[in-house]
């Protein structure tokens, strides 16, 4: 299981990035594209800002590149073998976000059926479908800090749930960055799978280093927890989560959607490693 628990550790490093705001979505839709290497296909459901009625795709460069390809695209998706027409305004050659107005309902089972199709010259050269079952996400009320200023004290998370999810992971995870060059001087990570139904957390003292946090460097630091449900099939994963991450630089919370976007190629990689 450590290859899992890397993978939660890796969300709470992409927190480092920082809480995204709509004007950065393009940027980060191609910086996910530009870094997928693992899965060609990310499908997300559910829990942004509280709802549960969301669903949003990412196809690797791989299997289409935006700087090459001159074709046409199609995105198809149906959940319970209903279309899904609501594509939000929001879509593209390695990206769509759809709303499903009936919404997911937590511990209830969906099937996900997605369809992309990419086109040339009039023929179709690409068509994949998947089709899986996932479980709705029961979404988490979080009582946990905003911020973390060191590792020398202890840090509770504790958190509420209607019901289980799959999976639990407290994480955290520590940077040392040169001020002058901006290169990475050394780094440390502690991870721990949690129980599905705990629901309180303790991260130890000093359970990552401050590496003595010399003057010419500056320190990053992430905590977090996370609750999340997932399927792989083959070449795609479909999850959904619910996450609360504190960092020293600044204070982020519940994380929203296009931060669970940046946070999905890490998660995909994981999850690979993990079967």
């Amino acid at each position: 299981m450590k290859r899992f628990l890397l993978l939660i550790l890796a969300l709470a490093a992409l927190m480092i990035i920082g809480c995204s705001d709509d004007d950065d979505k393009d940027n980060s839709i191609t910086n996910i594209m530009n870094q997928m290497d693992e899965v060609d296909f990310l499908i997300y459901v559910g829990n942004h800002d509280y709802r549960s009625d969301e669903v949003t795709i990412s196809i690797s460069e791989e299997i289409a590149n935006p700087y090459t390809f001159t074709g046409t695209y199609e995105h198809t998706l149906a959940v319970n073998g209903v279309e899904v027409t609501n594509i939000s305004g929001w879509s593209g050659l390695n990206y769509a976000a759809y709303t499903y107005e009936a919404g997911f309902t937590p511990g209830e089972e969906y099937e996900i059926s997605y369809t992309y199709e990419l086109s040339e010259n009039g023929s179709v050269t690409y068509t994949k479908t998947i089709a899986e079952t996932i479980t709705g996400l029961y979404f988490a009320s979080w009582d946990a800090p905003y911020t973390v200023t060191g590792v020398d004290e202890p840090v509770v998370f504790s958190w509420t749930l209607d019901g289980n999810n799959q999976h639990q992971i407290a994480s955290a995870y520590s940077e040392l960055w040169n001020y002058d060059t901006y290169d990475l001087v050394n780094e440390d990570e502690y991870y721990k799978e949690l129980g599905v139904d705990d629901r309180t957390f303790t991260f130890p003292a000093n359970c990552v280093s401050d590496f003595g946090a010399e003057r010419e460097n500056y320190l990053s630091l992430s905590y977090g927890v996370t609750s999340l449900n997932y399927v792989l099939s083959g070449s795609a994963l479909i999850y959904t989560a619910t996450s609360w991450y504190a960092s020293n630089m600044y204070g982020c919370g519940e994380v929203t959607r296009e931060e669970k976007i940046s946070h999905m190629k890490k998660l995909a990689n994981m999850i690979l490693d993990l079967q």
